[in-house]
């Protein structure tokens, strides 16, 4: 629905369901629960729990955003021949598309490029980033974690912090999730489940549609379903859970108190998790 004018000039607003609309802010701030993602198909992996949450309440509404516009994917198949600008509208469609399934209250497409999130705009990113928070003001927040192996998803976890800082004391969310996508969280000594086993077939829908993503021998959709059922059976504090989890890290503290800083916050969490793992050892000698 027309273009939005933030730093870049490109950014698209996109109101999946025709919905009447008098004032855009007080349409976002419907927004209970907000994703942002690195690229297209990143919220419906991270974040189907807050998608699934909104799905079909009407008082809870997910908006999405994405930061890049996926032009650097991977082509092969179908789309070895494309342009990475024919790709970036592929991904735009289906973007649209799934947001249409989830029931999505906005989409916001930052359609920047990979090296502009890095380095070369990420002052712009941040601005925008803020904005949107100020914005919709959300009551829980997914974003990429900082353990995650894709350099691009680190920047927009970096990103994404920095913006949550920014925003007024007064409009922090009341929960902020560093979620994962490339690796899993199994191993975090903090881990957070987190129920993605509502609308089984809203998620199978949602994640299907990024066939874009799935032609370079790697089945993203089959992968994941696989790992939040998988993560769900192994969980030994999930006997009688959910039958698929995701699991996150808590970042609400990291947001809230600005003294805290990343190498510190990362160290400590690492460490965590290696003196439990020496003390279970030295237990067994």
């Amino acid at each position: 629905m027309g273009i939005f004018n933030f730093n870049n000039g490109k950014t698209d607003l996109i109101i999946p369901t025709p919905s009447e609309m008098l004032n855009v802010d007080q349409f976002l701030r419907r927004t209970t629960h907000l994703g942002i993602g690195t690229h297209p198909d990143d919220n419906e992996i991270m974040a189907y729990n807050g998608i699934s949450i909104c799905y079909d309440k009407e008082d809870r509404w997910f908006t999405g955003v994405v930061i890049t516009k996926g032009e650097g994917g991977t082509k092969e198949g179908p789309y070895k021949d494309l342009t990475n600008e024919e790709l970036a509208r592929i991904r735009h469609d289906e973007l649209l598309k799934a947001a249409k399934i989830g029931n999505f209250l906005a989409l916001v497409g930052l359609n920047y490029t990979s090296q502009e999130l890095k380095k070369d705009r990420r002052f712009d990113v941040r601005a925008d980033l803020t904005h949107i928070l100020d914005t919709t003001r959300p009551e829980v927040v997914y974003i990429n974690n900082l353990f995650d192996a894709h350099d691009t998803h680190l920047s927009a976890a970096l990103r994404s912090i920095e913006a949550l800082r920014d925003i007024s004391p007064v409009f922090i969310p009341k929960i902020v999730y560093g979620c994962e996508i490339t690796e899993s969280l199994d191993w975090y000594p903090e881990k957070i489940q987190l129920d993605v086993s509502m609308h089984p077939e809203v998620a199978h829908q949602i994640l299907y549609i990024f066939q874009s993503q799935s032609e370079n021998n790697r089945n993203y959709p089959h992968a994941t379903i696989s790992r939040w059922e998988s993560q769900a059976t192994f969980d030994r504090a999930n006997k009688y859970g959910p039958k698929r989890i995701s699991y996150a890290m808590d970042l609400t503290t990291l947001i809230k108190d600005k003294g805290i800083d990343l190498e510190g916050f990362i160290q400590e969490k690492t460490q965590s998790y290696a003196l439990r793992k020496i003390r279970n050892l030295k237990e067994m000698l």
